[in-house]
């Protein structure tokens, strides 16, 4: 049976055990229309906790549920309503966008045309000029929102992105900021894991701190900043 919630993501109770690391009791939710970031030093389990809600690794103990569905007893039907960047994204480096976007929406049993893959580009302000031209061409920022498009093609209720600030200058950045809010509006779940903190207090409604695996603190991104000063 699935658990039924209203959140894209609910997480109760998860625990993952790699000798003295990994994930102690995490809780966390992430509402519709809200984009979550999840921060802390090396080691601190962030990654591990993005890994676990995509199904990479099975935690110990523990719920997890997206759009609704049970991850853990489901995990086919949940990862239907997911959409994954990852810090690196690699795409075939001799296609296009449209090509990419064609190409996985045929995998998936997708029947879009050329005109769906432009407005799904074109809601994350994708550069028009640059839809046709090899992926060899694109910048990382690029390359994040042709893995974005995929998303909105399959209509995914929860985004999970590890990292997605690295490496990207400070225009890619404010430019990606503006993407996760259109996805925000959009009514998408959104959890991200990151370093960057004065990106993050930016871009974020919500914050968690992981330390050793322990969730010790959340609030509103304001509320957060002013507990943590020192993290400006």
């Amino acid at each position: 049976m699935t658990l039924q919630v209203t959140s894209g993501i609910a997480c109760r109770d998860v625990s993952v055990h790699f000798g003295d690391r990994g994930l102690r009791n995490v809780n966390l939710t992430v509402r519709r229309g809200e984009i979550y970031a999840l921060i802390g030093g090396n080691g601190a389990g962030k990654t591990t906790m993005i890994n676990v809600c995509l199904g990479f690794l099975m935690p110990h103990a523990g719920a997890v549920t997206l759009g609704g569905i049970d991850a853990l007893a489901f995990p086919t039907e949940a990862k239907r309503h997911l959409a994954w960047v990852p810090e690196v994204v690699r795409l075939y480096p001799q296609l296009s966008a449209m090509q990419t976007l064609a190409f996985f929406d045929r995998l998936a049993g997708g029947h879009g045309d050329e005109q769906t893959f432009v407005e799904a580009l074109g809601r994350l302000r994708f550069p028009r000029n640059a839809m046709h031209e090899p992926a060899a061409t694109y910048s990382k920022g690029m390359r994040q929102k042709v893995v974005l498009a995929m998303g909105i093609l399959k209509n995914a209720d929860v985004f999970l992105l590890d990292e997605p600030t690295s490496g990207l200058d400070p225009r890619s950045t404010e430019e990606f900021g503006r993407t996760l809010q259109a996805l925000r509006v959009a009514g998408k779940a959104i959890l991200l894991a990151s370093h960057d903190l004065p990106n993050v207090y930016a871009m974020a409604d919500r914050i968690g701190l992981l330390d050793a695996g322990v969730m010790i603190d959340e609030g509103n991104a304001d509320d957060f900043r002013g507990r943590h000063p020192h993290d400006h």
